[in-house]
């Protein structure tokens, strides 16, 4: 039938596998860290070329010439704002705002989480 076995665990079993646990814990956390570290360096190394095609994108639109138009003559722009708003909204290079924008966030994504495992896996209270 059902046999009952008197069996105790080590003393330490219990600490043991917490300290396993833990080391495991930080080994996870710096392998994220050097990964969102590739990452945020990546990002930044990105952001450079995204800013030139943004900054060539914009000046080839003419957008930022249509936007002056608000701060010298806003007599007009309020006039025809319907017509102003579309002209603008034609006139904005999305692609290059888009692709930009896209590096900026992957640069704040990365570092936010990169400083979070560094953390984890630099400064833990007994870093077994």
């Amino acid at each position: 039938m059902a046999q009952e076995y008197d069996f105790e665990p080590p003393e330490r079993l219990y600490g043991n596998i917490l300290a396993r646990i833990e080391r495991e814990k930080i080994r996870a956390a710096r392998i994220r860290f050097a990964l969102l570290g590739t990452t945020a360096l990546a990002s930044v190394v990105a952001l450079i070329p995204a800013y030139q095609y943004a900054a060539s994108e914009f000046s080839q639109s003419g957008f930022s010439q249509y936007l002056s138009i608000v701060f010298s003559d806003s007599g007009i722009a309020v006039v025809y704002w319907k017509e102003f708003a579309l002209t603008l909204a034609e006139s904005a290079p999305v692609f290059g705002a888009t692709v930009l924008l896209s590096a900026i966030l992957a640069l704040f994504g990365s570092a936010a989480l990169t400083i979070k495992n560094a953390r984890r896996a630099f400064l833990s209270a007994e870093n077994i």
